[in-house]
């Protein structure tokens, strides 16, 4: 693996289908972006020193929520930092029940993969302090 650009380094777990473009920024901004495509590898993927999970709500086999509940009840990933993203809207409540189950933040703009990055960033500097 080479080293992280910028000195940061980012796991992602986002549906591969529509993470190309969320993929890009997060790359172009320095990150090293892993992904993968279901629940089960994203807690798979979880155990190799991710220093940050990007985690979509909709997954083929499972939601995001029982994904966040798997990682935040065993020792070795509850204390990785997951920023829900998500297309539902704040106003529909999402964000704070992601929050309430254990997310360290949560994204609702999708329509600008751009956003997500100081999102990220944010929730980097969070965990470090």
């Amino acid at each position: 693996m080479s080293p992280p650009r910028h000195g940061q380094y980012l796991s992602s777990m986002i549906n591969p289908a529509p993470g190309t473009l969320w993929r890009a920024r997060l790359l172009r901004a320095g990150f090293d972006v892993r992904e993968v495509g279901t629940g089960r590898d994203a807690v798979r993927l979880a155990h190799l020193s991710m220093h940050l999970i990007v985690l979509d709500l909709v997954l083929p086999d499972m939601t995001g929520f029982d994904v966040l509940r798997m990682l935040r009840g065993d020792p070795a990933t509850k204390g990785i930092p997951v920023v829900v993203k998500t297309a539902f809207q704040s106003g529909e409540g999402i964000g704070e029940v992601a929050l309430e189950a254990g997310a360290t933040a949560y994204f609702t703009d999708t329509h600008d993969p751009q956003a997500l990055v100081p999102v990220v960033k944010q929730a980097l500097r969070d965990r470090s302090s």
